[in-house]
């Protein structure tokens, strides 16, 4: 018989099991003391100490034990491993395989027969998508082929009790990054335990025992670090993009964050790629970067329109033009600017009255003054803040000779009509004091505030404010950096109704119909 009774049988894998998992939980230690020790590797979705849980089926393959638990049993495995190179980690595991026995079986006299694993060996990452995890910037559901061999003790119950031999564990797998720092996934493995039980019944001998097994794995990485698509963890790279802090300080990106503008698409790619990680559209052809680099790893592949192209097959309409109107960005002959023109109401006419580029079925404001510099409506352009240097004052008033600065804005407000405007009015002097800088900004900003007005702009649309001194461009005291801070700027503040708001009608006495 393998074991003396079902209860001793158990007995003796608990007993055997306690010392085991406590030399696992050991070692998982001594890994993670490795781990802080150690300089980051480069893995890409999985971390430097990761966590694996083993739950599947495993089947005895031939001998004595196949004969006496054909229905098989569990396999239960807890496993560490800590990454040496980008391919390559170190790996220990305990194992826990309980096998049901066949009641009529006359080699055992249990219900439940458990073999036990204890060893180390490596594990190699096969292919990693280096992406990270899927929900991480640039990340995806795709993960890692592994493949893994361990040498250790093997444990068999026998009538004696457990006993000890050498056992080798071939295990491969893939997992899938799902969120980090979870992944999940399937494996197999093979187990082979040398180990030789004689005098069984029928004067049988137990040489060896072979398992193969297979099931979920579920892993958690700690201390994990994903390249951000593939640019490999970096020294001082505190958002794990693939940028170094130092170089994300050179390039204007933010170092805590490891995509920048958002679009999609990591820092280290885009500067990989050569697109611009502060621009959500770097070729402004009204697709974001991450819409155009679909899988985010800043190559030009089948299926993609270029980021770095506005036009990525030549036929004449920029991509975002012809994904927004049913044409395909990656087909020339498709390419029908009459057909933009006609959805957005204009007519095909080619004809420009004013000269500014714009056909005059397009022009939303004609008439533009020759040698302007007009945005895609044939209109003036108006940024966020327009900022006004270079106006003179006498009295309060503006110096005639600064008028046409002021009265070009007239006519770009014209252009605008549907904006809230605030002029705002900055000061400075060598030798003003606070109030007298408010005073003063108040008086410019109301100065142009009037101009405007004398030009047609509705009184309702300008809103003055005065900053006086306190947002200078410029602090140092130098005639040319006071003269930089005595400005106006003209600010959007958004929609402008002008129709006034209707008063609620008063309630009635009470019972009043």
């Amino acid at each position: 018989m393998l074991t003396r009774s079902a209860a001793a049988a158990v007995a003796a894998a608990a007993a055997a099991a306690a010392p085991i998992v406590a030399a696992a939980a050991a070692a998982a230690a001594a890994a993670a003391a490795v781990l802080c020790a150690a300089p980051a590797a480069a893995r890409a979705d999985s971390g430097r100490l990761n966590l694996h849980l083993d739950a599947g089926y495993a089947r005895p393959l031939g001998g004595v034990l196949a004969e006496a638990a054909p229905a098989g049993g569990l396999s239960l495995s807890l496993r560490a491993d800590v990454a040496v190179v980008s391919l390559l980690a170190i790996e220990v595991g305990y194992s826990y395989e309980p096998f049901f026995t066949d009641p009529a079986s006359e080699l055992v006299s249990v219900s439940l027969l458990s073999l036990q694993h204890l060893g180390g060996g490596v594990r190699l990452n096969i292919l990693d998508d280096q992406a990270g995890w899927l929900g991480d910037p640039g990340g995806n559901v795709l993960g890692t082929l592994w493949a893994s061999v361990d040498g250790g003790v093997g444990f068999v119950p026998t009538q004696d009790g457990v006993k000890p031999g050498f056992a080798l564990d071939a295990g491969l797998g893939y997992s899938l990054s799902l969120v980090k720092p979870l992944s999940v996934g399937l494996f197999a493995r093979f187990t082979r335990y040398f180990v030789t039980v004689e005098g069984l019944a029928g004067g049988r001998t137990l040489n060896g025992v072979n398992v193969l097994s297979f099931g979920v794995d579920v892993t958690a990485s700690v201390g994990a670090s994903p390249r951000g698509g593939g640019g490999g963890s970096k020294k001082g790279d505190a958002d794990g993009d693939g940028l170094s802090d130092a170089e994300e300080d050179a390039l204007g990106t933010d170092p805590t964050l490891a995509d920048s503008d958002v679009d999609g698409v990591p820092d280290g790619v885009e500067k990989r790629a050569g697109t611009d990680p502060l621009s959500g559209d770097s070729d402004s052809d009204g697709l974001g970067d991450g819409e155009e680099d679909k899988n985010k790893n800043g190559k030009l592949d089948p299926g993609e329109t270029d980021p770095k192209k506005a036009d990525t097959d030549g036929g004449g309409v920029n991509d975002g033009a012809e994904v927004k109107y049913g044409m395909d960005p990656l087909k020339k002959g498709d390419d029908n600017p009459d057909l933009i023109l006609k959805a957005a109401g204009a007519t095909t006419d080619t004809k420009d009255g004013d000269a500014d580029g714009v056909a005059d079925g397009a022009d939303k404001c004609p008439g533009t003054s020759s040698g302007e510099t007009v945005d895609g409506d044939g209109c003036l352009p108006l940024g966020d803040v327009e900022v006004l240097f270079g106006l003179g004052f006498k009295a309060g008033e503006l110096d005639p000779a600064t008028l046409p600065l002021v009265d070009r804005w007239v006519a770009v407000l014209r252009d605008h009509p549907d904006l809230l405007i605030e002029v705002g009015g900055h000061a400075d002097g060598a030798k003003a004091s606070a109030v007298g800088l408010v005073k003063w900004s108040k008086a410019r900003a109301e100065a142009v505030k009037a101009r405007l007005v004398a030009g047609g702009i509705p009184e309702a649309r300008l809103l003055v404010k005065a900053y006086g001194g306190t947002a200078k461009l410029d602090k140092a005291r130098t005639p040319a950096a006071i003269e930089g801070n005595n400005r106006v700027e003209l600010k959007k503040l958004g929609p402008y109704d002008p129709a006034p708001p209707v008063p609620a009608a008063a309630p009635g006495p009470p019972g009043a119909p």
